[in-house]
């Protein structure tokens, strides 16, 4: 069944013919996998090297070296050793490094923000970047050929999207609003080897890499760009098209109770002005695949319109799945949302 849905989906976007002959350039993919943090971990099971970007300095470490790290005004500290706001750590070769616990290949950056705190980054290759992803967006003991359809995807997806946080100093962030990413631990053989068996394969269309977006259920039908995303381009091989492929699988039907406080508090966050009491929550329009466009929210100071897309991610996809809002209803302990699908519809 599966095999049939990325069919579909591949004779949808590629009614212009592929280009997988388009020259991949090496692809260096820096992607943040701590945030902000105040503090961290890092070691490795063999000798590892510091180097000060700032002030040209390196240092020597060896194997199960169990190091602190810190910021302050003055910059990074390795334990009580002050260094610049800009550091690189590199595993000797063919090893990794160890952070908080977790496994990274290749390199690590660590710079100081202007919070004062911390932000790592993995530099690593676009190949060892998919091999972290592909366990985290699909389960490794699908069909062999099905993921290395994902591997392809999501290969494509890095390479259209390199500047999505390029403001912030990297590519990606390790979250669903890129593609999840987990690291050497995540690591799966089979994941792996569908990498490495359509190394540089990319999708196209009209000689141009796609958005070659995804999501995991799209209860029934797929969505239209315009009307999830601000955006006014067109994507001829994005389409609103039904599926009777998802029915069967997980998330097709979801429910959840929010409270009132917490759906006040989440758009508080995002800088809407609302406040308590919560009166009614209404789909106020729809899209063609019957997701909700906007909603309307009734509160103690007056009326919000809010795109439901923006309102799902306020309060956390993995709560609202999805804009396809089949009912919302009022209770003492807040608005249950009754929907289908899980994701934002477009794509696969």
């Amino acid at each position: 069944m599966f095999r049939k849905a990325l069919a579909a989906f591949f004779l949808l976007i590629l009614s212009s013919p592929p280009v997988f002959s388009l020259e991949i350039p090496e692809t260096i993919i820096k992607v943040a996998i701590l945030e902000n943090v105040s503090n961290l971990n890092v070691e490795s099971e063999k000798k590892f090297f510091i180097y000060d970007l700032i002030r040209g300095v390196k240092k020597n470490l060896e194997k199960q070296t169990f190091c602190q790290i810190s910021a302050n005004k003055k910059g990074l500290f390795v334990g009580d050793e002050e260094w610049s706001d800009l550091i690189r750590i590199v595993p000797e070769e063919e090893h990794f490094i160890i952070v908080n616990g977790k496994k990274y290949r290749d390199t690590l950056i660590l710079k100081k923000t202007v919070q004062e705190k911390i932000t790592v980054i993995n530099e690593l290759g676009l190949d060892h970047y998919l091999y972290g992803i592909l366990p985290k967006e699909v389960s490794s003991d699908w069909p062999k050929e099905s993921l290395k359809a994902q591997a392809v995807i999501s290969r494509t997806f890095a390479l259209k999207n390199l500047k999505r946080h390029e403001s912030e100093g990297f590519h990606f962030c390790s979250k669903v609003h890129c593609q999840v990413y987990g690291g050497l631990n995540s690591e799966k053989e089979m994941t792996n080897q569908a990498v490495d068996e359509t190394d540089h394969e990319i999708l196209t269309y009209r000689d141009e890499l796609i958005n070659s977006v995804f999501f995991a259920n799209c209860g029934g039908q797929t969505e239209q760009v315009s009307n999830t995303w601000l955006t006014n381009i067109i994507y001829p091989y994005l389409k609103s098209v039904r599926c009777r492929f998802c029915r069967n699988e997980p998330n097709y039907f979801w429910k959840r109770l929010v409270t009132e406080t917490e759906i006040v508090e989440s758009l508080k966050k995002n800088r809407y002005e609302i406040s308590l009491p919560l009166h009614s929550i209404r789909n106020a329009s729809y899209g063609r695949s019957g997701r909700t466009k906007f909603l309307k929210i009734s509160h103690g100071d007056g009326i919000l319109n809010i795109r439901a897309s923006q309102f799902r991610m306020s309060l956390g996809p993995d709560r609202i799945r999805s804009t396809l809002i089949k009912d919302i209803k009022k209770i003492k302990e807040g608005f249950i949302f009754r929907g289908k699908g899980w994701g934002h519809g477009i794509g696969l």
